[in-house]
C-alpha cells in the first residue's frame, strides 16, 4: 500500500510504500525542494508522554515522547522525541510513519511523525527554515562582532570596518546555511530517488483511479440491477403497456452493460500499469530504464485507456440523456 504525505520544507507531496520483501522505500526526496528524508514504518507498542514547561520566557512549552514500535523488520525500537503544542495521541496497534530530515552529516533529526491509523500529522520542524535561521543568526553575529571590534580599534575608521563586515557576514551566513541543510546535494542520489518518487507517484494515481472505477463498477451494476428487474416487471405484468417504458430501460441495460465492460477494460490496463511500474521500481537499482520496446509497450496502454475514459465518457452522457432515475421503481 502507498502512502502520501507533505514535506515538512514545501509542502509538496512525498510518496512512500509499505516496505516488501522485493521493494521498499527507507529514502525519499522531494522533487521540489531536494530535501531528503529517511521514512521509518513501526506499530506501535507505547507511547509515553511527560508534559516539559518552559524555563524561560524565549522556550515554548513541549511534550517529552518515549516510544516504543515495532519496525516492518519485526525488531522493537525506542525513539524519544518532544513535540510543542497539543499532544499527539498514538495507541497500541497504530501504524506509524517517523520522517527524519538527513544532513551531508548525516545527522538525523525528526521533521514530521504521522499516525497511517488517525490520519493525523505533525510537523515538528521545517529542515529549509531552520537551516536559512542558522545562516542568518551567523551572519548576524559576525556583523555585530565586526561593529563591536571597530569601536574597540584605534585609527581605524568604524564605518568602514562595519561596511566591510557586510560581505563577510554574508558569505559566512550562506556558509553556514548551506553546512545546516538537508538538502542532498549528491547529483546521483538525487536522480536515483527522484525517479523513485516519480513512480511512486504515478503508481499513486492509478490506485486511486482504481478505487474510484472500482466504486464507479458497484454503482453501475446497481442501476444495471435494476434495470433488469424493472424490465422483468413490466413484461411479466403488460408487455404491451409498457412497451415504450421497456424500449426505455432495454437501451439503459445495454448502454450499462456496455458501461460495465468498459469499466472492467479500464480497471485491468491500471492493474497492467502498475504491475509495471512495480517491477521497474524492483530493478531500478540494476538498471536506470527500461527496455525501449518495455516503455513503448507501457505508452500504448496508456493511449488505450485514454481512449476508453472518452467512450465512457460518452456512454455516462447516453445514460444522463436516457435519464434511468425517472423510471418507475
Amino acid at each position: 500500500m502507498l502512502y502520501k504525505l507533505k514535506c515538512p520544507s514545501c509542502q509538496s507531496w512525498l510518496y512512500n510504500d509499505a516496505p516488501t520483501d522485493n521493494c521498499r522505500t527507507d529514502e525519499v526526496i522531494c522533487r521540489q525542494c531536494h530535501h531528503k528524508y529517511k521514512i521509518i514504518q513501526l506499530q506501535v507498542q507505547q507511547l509515553e508522554c511527560w508534559f516539559t514547561p518552559a524555563t524561560s520566557r524565549y522556550q515554548k512549552p513541549s511534550r517529552r515522547y518515549q516510544l516504543r514500535g515495532t519496525t516492518a523488520d519485526g525488531e522493537t525500537q525506542a525513539y524519544q522525541f518532544s513535540i510543542s503544542g497539543d499532544e499527539f495521541v498514538a495507541l497500541a496497534g497504530d501504524e506509524l510513519l517517523l520522517v527524519y530530515a538527513t544532513q551531508l552529516q548525516k545527522v538525523e533529526k525528526l521533521a514530521l511523525i504521522n499516525n497511517l491509523t488517525t490520519e493525523e500529522s505533525r510537523k515538528i520542524f521545517s529542515p529549509r527554515t531552520e537551516a536559512r535561521q542558522m545562516g542568518v543568526a551567523t551572519g548576524a553575529i559576525l556583523f555585530v562582532g565586526g561593529s563591536l571590534l571597530a569601536g574597540l580599534l584605534s585609527g581605524v575608521p568604524a564605518k568602514a570596518v562595519s561596511i566591510a563586515s557586510v560581505p563577510i557576514s554574508g558569505v559566512a551566513g550562506l556558509v553556514t546555511t548551506k553546512r545546516c541543510s538537508y538538502r542532498e546535494e549528491n547529483q546521483s542520489i538525487i536522480n536515483s530517488l527522484d525517479s523513485q518518487q516519480q513512480l511512486l507517484a504515478e503508481t499513486f494515481c492509478r490506485e486511486e483511479k482504481s478505487l474510484e472505477l472500482q466504486t464507479e463498477s458497484r454503482e453501475n451494476q446497481r442501476l444495471l440491477q435494476r434495470a433488469r428487474h424493472l424490465k422483468e416487471k413490466m413484461r411479466h405484468l403488460d408487455e404491451e403497456m409498457y412497451a415504450h417504458q421497456l424500449n426505455t430501460v432495454n437501451r439503459a441495460i445495454a448502454t450499462l452493460e456496455k458501461n460495465a465492460d468498459l469499466i472492467n477494460h479500464l480497471i485491468e490496463g491500471h492493474q497492467w500499469i502498475i504491475a509495471t511500474i512495480e517491477i521497474k521500481r524492483e530493478t531500478l537499482s540494476l538498471s536506470n530504464q527500461l527496455p525501449t520496446e518495455t516503455q513503448t509497450q507501457v505508452l500504448a496502454k496508456l493511449d488505450e485507456l485514454n481512449q476508453l475514459e472518452q467512450e465512457k465518457e460518452s456512454l455516462k452522457a447516453e445514460l444522463d440523456g436516457i435519464n434511468l432515475a425517472k423510471l418507475p421503481k
